[in-house]
This record gives structure tokens, C-alpha cells and sequence, in this order.
């Protein structure tokens, strides 16, 4: 006997959301991925756990709100922002 479902049976996933995330690494570059989650976004990029020891830090969506010092080698805040 075939089994036959009633609509109110089938459970319908919500479609994911998927943000932008800009990632800052301590060598200096800034990285856009995306993703439901920061970490999501990390791990559909093809990353390890490993790699996040190279991150030094992110912010939500693609910003421009630091750059990077060559001679003190860190990120620092614009002051146009």
C-alpha cells in the first residue's frame, strides 16, 4: 500500500540566509566570505580549525573599517569610520 501525506506533513526548511562576513588575518589580508554563521562562512571558504590561528579577527558584513599597519604589523581602526 502506498503511503500517502497530508500537507500539513511536510516539513518545510526555512531557506538559509546566507551573510557576509570580512575576515582580518594577522599577515595582513582582509578576506569576504559568506555564510549563515561566521563559522559557517569559514568552513564553506574550505578552512580547518587549524587556520583560525591565522585570523585575527572578523567583523559582520564586508567593512572597511581597519587597515593594516606594515611597520607595526597589526590592524588598526580608520579614523574616517
Amino acid at each position: 500500500m502506498e503511503r500517502q501525506y497530508l500537507d500539513t506533513d511536510v516539513i518545510h526548511k526555512e531557506e538559509s540566509i546566507l551573510k557576509d562576513y570580512t575576515f582580518y588575518w594577522l599577515d595582513g589580508k582582509k578576506e569576504v566570505l559568506e555564510g549563515e554563521t561566521p563559522s559557517d562562512a569559514f568552513i564553506r571558504a574550505g578552512y580547518g580549525a587549524g587556520a583560525l590561528r591565522a585570523v585575527d579577527f572578523f567583523d559582520v558584513g564586508i567593512t572597511g573599517d581597519y587597515k593594516w599597519d606594515v611597520e607595526a604589523k597589526t590592524w588598526v581602526k580608520n579614523k574616517d569610520v
